[in-house]
């Protein structure tokens, strides 16, 4: 038996009895939307050297119950607390939960917004 397959078995022993609907998995994922490819392909002639690649980032934090039952509203983490997309849009209208931070990452509570 594989390391997955008794990791799952031993799982189905730990959450026998509890209700699915109250156990829940919460992660975070960080997006780098304006980096490029680590490596590309360029002719012998080419002169391009190294590029500095981009770090900018948005953070999104996902939460599901385990019967699939109760998706939470995403949270998405950017570097400001007002960012020039949303100009025109109400916050509160967006199908996710919008933060910001200075490093667009996750802290604590009291430092989400600074």
């Amino acid at each position: 038996m594989g390391v997955v397959a008794c990791w799952q078995q031993a799982l189905n022993g730990v959450v026998k009895g509890y209700n699915l609907d109250v156990i829940y998995n919460c992660d975070e994922t960080g997006i780098l939307f304006r980096s490029i490819p680590a490596k590309s392909y360029v002719e012998n002639k080419d002169t391009t050297h190294g590029i500095k690649r981009s770090k900018e980032r948005i953070t999104v934090l996902l939460c599901c119950n385990m019967s699939g039952t109760d998706k939470c509203k995403p949270t998405v983490i950017g570097k400001s607390l007002r960012s020039r997309c949303f100009k025109n849009i109400d916050p509160k209208s967006l199908p996710v939960d919008y933060q910001g931070n200075k490093k667009a990452w996750m802290n604590s509570a009291r430092s989400l917004s600074g």
